[in-house]
């Protein structure tokens, strides 16, 4: 995992280049603690897996992104799949409660 600066550094790099830099978003500290939870709780199926991971550790994630790119004004692909499906999931469970 890459540091803001290191991530500012790649950017500053290729932003002269034409070159688009895909960054995969997820903050580590919010899937780290949801991860250990999952687990204390015994949800360890495969099926489990989505709720390890919320969709906030991926918004925070692609907004800092987004923040970085401006002050660098330099180009990235998020890929957010993984946040759509995980938001679908989230909206599913809440209209069961």
């Amino acid at each position: 995992m890459l540091s803001d600066n290191q991530v500012l550094d790649k950017m500053r790099f290729l932003s002269d280049k034409d070159i688009v830099l895909a960054i995969h978003c997820e903050n580590n500290d919010i899937v780290e603690k949801s991860t250990a939870r999952m687990q204390e709780l015994g949800k360890t199926k495969f099926s489990d897996y989505p709720d390890g991971r919320p969709a906030i550790a991926e918004i925070e994630a692609v907004s800092k992104d987004v923040s970085l790119q401006k002050l660098r004004d330099a180009k990235s692909i998020l890929p957010i799949v993984l946040w759509l499906r995980q938001s679908m999931s989230w909206n599913k469970t809440n209209e069961r409660e």
